[in-house]
């Protein structure tokens, strides 16, 4: 039955009890009854129009509220931010959405941060509204006009030390009660504590500010209208009648709940009340006004029932916004007790470790410290990197730099950074990448590399001992020199059900709250994988069963680099007498490797064990290259090498045919290299491995490329720059020191700056000392890209009217890595970038392209 059925039926069933009594009471009763009987039927409406008042006002609270948690969710955001346009989108964002004036932060000096007009003033700030909110109360204040004089009431709530106020027009409130009426001339208004209207029918009287006393000025009937109004101040509900211009009057007050000792009157004429109107002609006709009382509940159902859908309506927000606030309220707090948990673990360990290497004296103990502080730094840098790239994406500023790399070579060096963890937990780890696949695309490789490394290093953490992890990159196709790739990882892990599946890719979230307890993790890696995949025009799911392993899939699009030699170069002399063995108890290693040699021309016999090995060297004799598994049943690689060594030197041909033992394992190679070597092994090749590995190993063998010695030639730095002078312009000491250390087997001259200025002076003093500058980009007296700008003023003036001037290298050294960050260093007149923590290799590279072209001291 619907709601304005009830009220009909309520309001004809009350007008037929009236009108049926009123035949025998009117003969009976004086205006006394009636008077009481009108009190009662205004306490009805009063309790209504309160109840409408009071979910207003929880609304109003619950969505400042709500507004109030995502500004403080976008104040943490901005942490990673100088700029504050994250706080400064969500204040707009908030205020459109729920029609605020304006939305300010206000901490006890004033404003903090705010949108929009009227801004709360430092006389709110010392208000007792605000003293109130600042410890912690929300507060709705009563109506006031603000300097422009506009009528504006404020919702004040606590967000720690400060708190957030949210202004709305004053009439707000007169437009809640907007569809009541009190038959003809009949009144509703709001009182606040002090008794000023502030809601009613008549604008002017809620805009000037009226008091009620001043509105009903003394007179004849002053005493009277005293009466009602100190039934009024007592705070409590309660009706009483009173005359107003000569016109008796009955009226209902009701203190509003959730208020600031506010107190709603519904107000009415007796002359105008059913009762009183009705009660001669229901002295003619109780029948005629029995129906006219039937046809007043329908007339009257259409205005009384709006307010009751508006509370329905409003109760169903309301629900819905306590159940937003809650849910923002749990995912902060899941947020920030997962990452005070991922951010504090590695930081204990590094101050355990730090606090145990500094009181041992044993070189080993210290070395171990070492080693689980690197561990734990280059963890909780992991951690810190998410968190900057989950703020970059949710500020819009998460971009993609596109270059030329190889994608073999790039999968490589994602592979050796989760080989070690493969090997402690004794899992298989295969990798195959299809042949179709372009080896050089244009795309951005190094956040490629945190996709796959990512799912990686979920696969081997969700995956148990023994168990497997797969890689594999698939051609899916090309279309105007766009490639189209998929790349899988697949474990025999844990598996995820199809509930947790939809929630993996959401920020701050993992598969179960168990998840993060037992295995860690900040729950951003798959959303931020999500952005990239996204960015690079792919999508990313996942097929998995509880139970049962998982499998990530994503696809990428890349721009084909045409390249003249598509594969490594092999050459096609003497292959009838170069002959390769596999030997591997894996079938799909054999069957990879077979593939590998099948598309490079070279038949490759495969054994799946030792003696089958020494089966095939017995039948077809010796071969060329052996490419042998460490681990085996029964015969094991080490074995299987000797006796393939001792077999060649027992050969009755005059010189024995030479020939090369490469060992392939998961092994750490330093773990069984004496004892590999011993028995004849020349080279190690790592699992998994790659094509280009097994072709590097055999254009060695044929002696028709001498990569790998130029390789080794280079990758020895000793006194690699020595001759070479260069400027460290640093301000922290530690910093300085790594630095220096780093690089002193380079024999490279180093001299230091402590700031801008110390830097600018050196150089100018001697500029032809220095071949290179690395610059700090925050210091004090005189920041990097200031420093950089003098330098380059210097040059100018020095080298005015000179054509070939040679300006001086100066690359960045900084920790602000963000792309708008490297805009400003090479603006500034720098002329590269390298990122802070220092990798090694990175400083190395830039000193190598920059110095070739300097001259030595």
């Amino acid at each position: 039955m619907s709601i304005r059925i009830k009220i009909v039926l309520i309001i004809a069933s009350i007008v037929a009890l009236i009108t049926a009594s009123s035949f025998v009471i009117s003969l009976y009763f004086d205006r006394l009854h009636l008077v009481e009987t009108i009190k009662s039927d205004m306490t009805v409406v009063s309790r209504i129009a309160e109840k409408l008042v009071a979910t207003n006002l929880r609304l109003m609270k619950i969505e400042a509220d709500v507004a109030a948690a995502e500004i403080l969710k976008a104040a943490m955001n901005d942490a990673a931010s100088s700029e504050g346009q994250i706080l400064k989108m969500a204040l707009t964002d908030q205020a459109q959405e729920h029609n605020y004036l304006s939305l300010a932060i206000l901490s006890s000096r004033g404003a903090v941060a705010s949108y929009g007009f009227p801004v709360p003033g430092q006389d709110f700030v010392r208000s007792a509204y605000a003293r109130r909110a600042f410890v912690g109360e929300r507060v709705i204040t009563t109506t006031e006009l603000d300097p422009g004089g506009e009528l504006v009431i404020r919702i004040c709530v606590p967000m720690g030390s400060r708190i957030l106020v949210a202004t709305l027009p004053g009439m707000i409130l007169s437009d809640i009660l907007d569809d009541f009426r009190i038959w003809n001339s009949g009144n509703i208004l709001l009182l606040d504590g002090e008794g000023v209207i502030i809601a009613n029918i008549r604008p002017f009287l809620v805009e000037e500010r009226h008091i009620l006393l001043d509105v009903m000025d003394p007179g004849p009937e002053g005493e009277e209208r005293e009466g009602f109004i100190r039934g009024i101040r007592t705070g409590e509900a309660g009706a009483g009648i009173y005359s107003y211009g000569g016109v008796p009057r009955v009226g209902a007050y009701m203190p509003v709940s959730g208020s600031d000792d506010w107190t709603l009157i519904v107000a009415a004429p007796i002359d105008e009340s059913p009762g009183a109107m009705n009660r001669n002609i229901l002295l003619i006709s109780a029948a005629i006004f029995m129906s006219l009382g039937i046809l007043a509940a329908f007339v009257a159902a259409n205005f009384i029932v709006i307010p009751f859908k508006k509370i329905q309506e409003q109760n169903v927000r309301l629900a819905e916004l306590r159940e937003t606030a809650e849910s923002a309220s749990r995912a902060k707090g899941d947020f920030l007790s997962n990452m005070s948990h991922e951010m504090r673990t590695p930081m204990n360990a590094i101050i355990g470790m730090t606090s145990i290497a500094k009181t041992s004296h044993a070189i080993e103990r210290k070395d171990y410290c070492l080693s689980k502080i690197e561990d734990a730094s280059t963890h909780l840098l992991g951690v810190i990197n998410d968190i900057l790239d989950m703020s970059k994406i949710e500020a819009n500023k998460f971009d993609l730099s596109p270059v030329e790399f190889n994608f073999e070579k790039m999968l490589q060096k994602t592979v050796n950074v989760i080989s070690f963890r493969v090997d402690q937990k004794q899992q298989k780890f295969r990798v195959r990448v299809d042949k179709n696949i372009p080896p050089f695309l244009i795309a951005d490789d190094q956040r490629l590399t945190q996709v796959i490394a990512n799912l990686l290093s979920n696969a081997v953490k969700f995956t148990p001992e023994r168990g497997s992890v797969w890689l594999d990159a698939k051609w899916i196709g090309e279309q105007d020199g766009i490639c189209t790739i998929e790349i899988s990882v697949t474990d025999s892990g844990i598996g995820i059900s199809a509930e947790q599946q939809a929630k993996l890719f959401t920020s701050f979230t993992q598969a179960e709250s168990a998840t993060s307890r037992k295995f860690g993790g900040t729950g951003l890696g798959l959303a931020i994988s999500k952005r990239i995949v996204e960015m690079m025009n792919g999508r990313i799911w996942i097929e998995s069963e509880l139970g049962k392993g998982s499998a990530f899939i994503f696809t990428i699009e890349a721009v084909k680099v045409s390249k003249a030699a598509t594969a490594p170069e092999i050459p096609v002399t003497d292959r009838k007498s170069f002959k390769v063995l596999a030997v591997d108890d894996d079938p799909e290693t054999r069957e990879y490797f077979g593939e590998i040699m099948l598309h490079y021309g070279f038949t490759c016999d495969l054994a799946s064990g030792a003696e089958e090995a020494q089966g095939l060297i017995e039948k077809n004799g010796p071969y060329s290259l052996y490419f042998i598994d460490y681990k085996m049943p029964g015969i094991n690689g080490i074995e299987l090498s000797k006796w393939i060594k001792e077999r060649e030197t027992q050969e009755a041909a005059s010189p024995p045919k030479k020939t090369v033992v490469i060992m392939i394992s998961a092994t750490e190679w330093s773990m069984i290299e004496n004892e590999a070597k011993n028995a004849g092994v020349e080279h190690f090749l790592s699992k998994p491995f790659f094509p280009s590995s097994i072709v590097d190993y055999i254009n060695e063998y044929l002696g028709l490329d001498h990569h790998l010695a130029q390789k080794k030639e280079a990758d020895d730095d000793s006194g690699c720059f020595e001759g070479f002078c260069i400027l460290l312009a640093e301000d922290v000491q530690i910093n300085r020191e790594i630095v220096l250390a780093l690089l002193e087997p380079t024999a490279l001259v180093i001299d230091c700056a402590s700031n801008g200025v110390e830097a600018l002076k050196m150089f100018s003093e001697a500029p032809d000392k220095y071949a290179m500058i690395f610059m700090d980009v925050q210091m004090p007296e005189m920041d990097g890209l200031e420093a950089t700008r003098c330098i380059r003023a210097f040059e100018e003036k020095r080298f005015e009217g000179m054509a070939s001037a040679k300006r001086v290298p100066i690359v960045a050294m900084t920790a602000n890595v963000f792309r708008e960050d490297i805009e400003r260093c090479l603006a500034s007149g720098m002329n590269d970038h390298v990122g802070k923590p220092i990798d090694i290799s990175e400083v190395m590279r830039k000193l190598r392209q920059y110095l070739n072209a300097a001259q030595r001291v």
